[in-house]
């Protein structure tokens, strides 16, 4: 396994990353990009045009606000070399005029000094098939690299490069992507700019002709769609559903896991981790955030 990022506080990457109990014995790939800031997709095509394709290995390309929190080896060694991984993804599906997007995965996010934590979705005990997944964390082996020459597209700098990857192989390859059951923490709690809406225009012109509709974890309400296609999309009506009014849960800044019952505040645990109750077909339908358009 070979891990790639591209790095300007190495004292979070040190921590995180390359000295990180559970990345033992992996290689490091770092671009220093204190000076010359470059785009992340620059760094890692760098990476992939000087990398020896006569080697196989799974390339973890992933920030360096990104941990990892288990051993990686009982999962690589399940997963098909054929798709594209990530840990937090969107999926969605038609029905008559809507398009209905759930985001898939379970990850905890923060802030870069590790407060002010939450979970993001629900625990999952296998691979599930998403649209796109986030930019935190890519995993992907070198020989679906070499089959299908795969690179990231370098007219994007900081955000949206990892859907592109996932819009590109499935549009023009039909490589599907996918989330994976991995414990991980990314401390950053992620932000919307003008240059986050400008990527989403060039991908909506890029794709301009996509068979699907491709929605992002930061914003599903932005969209990368046939525009002819699939003009009568409806915009964004809610933002939770039922389910989430009826139940929901966070992490507090004091570490303890809050419960809401029709959002009434109704226990309040400290130290508990939910399990596979929640969920035990794995169907990923069971307590999640839907978003409706």
């Amino acid at each position: 396994m070979k891990i790639i990022s591209v790095v300007r506080d190495f004292e979070m990457y040190d921590r995180l990353v390359r000295n990180n109990p559970f990345n033992k014995g992996a290689d490091f790939s770092c671009f220093d990009n204190r000076q010359e800031n470059l785009g992340i997709p620059a760094r890692y095509n760098q990476f992939l045009n000087g990398y020896d394709f006569a080697d196989e290995d799974w390339l973890v390309f992933c920030h360096e606000d990104w941990e990892v929190r288990e051993s990686w080896q009982p999962l690589l060694e399940r997963l098909d070399k054929n798709r594209l991984y990530g840990v937090a993804g969107i999926r969605s599906f038609r029905f008559g005029r809507s398009v209905y997007e759930q985001f898939a995965g379970c990850i905890r996010e923060s802030q870069k000094d590790g407060s002010e934590q939450i979970v993001r979705g629900e625990p999952i005990f296998s691979p599930q098939e998403v649209d796109t997944f986030d930019c935190q964390c890519l995993i992907v082996h070198s020989c679906l690299i070499k089959e299908y020459n795969l690179r990231f597209d370098e007219n994007l700098t900081f955000d949206l490069y990892g859907e592109e990857l996932s819009i590109g192989a499935r549009e023009n390859y039909g490589i599907r992507s996918c989330v994976v059951p991995l414990a991980c923490q990314h401390y950053s709690r992620g932000r919307l700019s003008q240059r986050f809406t400008d990527g989403i225009e060039y991908l909506n012109r890029k794709y301009a002709g996509a068979k699907r509709v491709y929605a992002n974890v930061v914003s599903p309400s932005m969209l990368v769609y046939n525009r002819k296609k699939h003009k009568r999309l409806k915009p964004v009506m809610y933002r939770e559903s039922f389910l989430n009014f009826l139940f929901s849960r966070k992490i507090t800044r004091s570490g303890r896991m809050q419960i809401k019952i029709c959002k009434l505040p109704v226990a309040s645990i400290k130290n508990v981790q939910i399990g596979v109750f929640f969920d035990k077909k794995n169907t990923g339908f069971f307590l999640t955030m839907w978003y409706i358009y």
